[in-house]
C-alpha cells in the first residue's frame, strides 16, 4: 500500500487484505487513544466501588445477624435469670 489513495483507485481495487489492515489500524489506533483509556479507567474504579459496597454490606449483614443473636441470647439469659429468681424465692 504505497500509492496515494488517488492512485490506487486509478490502478487496481481495493482488496479484502487492504480493507482488513486498515480497519485494523484504526481499531489499534482506538484502543490506544485517550478516550478508550479513560473509559477502561472509570470500569475500573466503578468495578473497585461496586466490590466496595459490596464488602461492605457483607460485614453489615454478617454484624447485623450477631446483633439479633446476641439481642436474643441476653433475653433467654434475663428469662431464666427470672425464673431461677423465682424458682429459689419461693422456697
Amino acid at each position: 500500500m504505497n500509492w496515494s489513495g488517488e492512485e490506487r483507485r486509478q490502478h487496481q481495487p481495493i482488496t479484502r487484505e487492504d480493507l482488513t489492515e486498515v480497519v485494523g489500524l484504526a481499531l489499534e489506533r482506538h484502543v490506544h487513544s485517550d478516550s478508550h483509556q479513560f473509559v477502561e479507567t472509570l470500569m475500573g474504579k466503578e468495578k473497585r466501588r461496586q466490590e466496595l459496597w459490596e464488602g461492605i454490606k457483607r460485614h453489615v449483614f454478617g454484624w447485623g445477624a450477631v446483633a439479633v443473636i446476641a439481642f436474643l441470647a441476653a433475653s433467654v439469659w434475663n428469662e431464666l435469670l427470672d425464673a431461677l429468681h423465682l424458682l429459689f424465692k419461693g422456697k
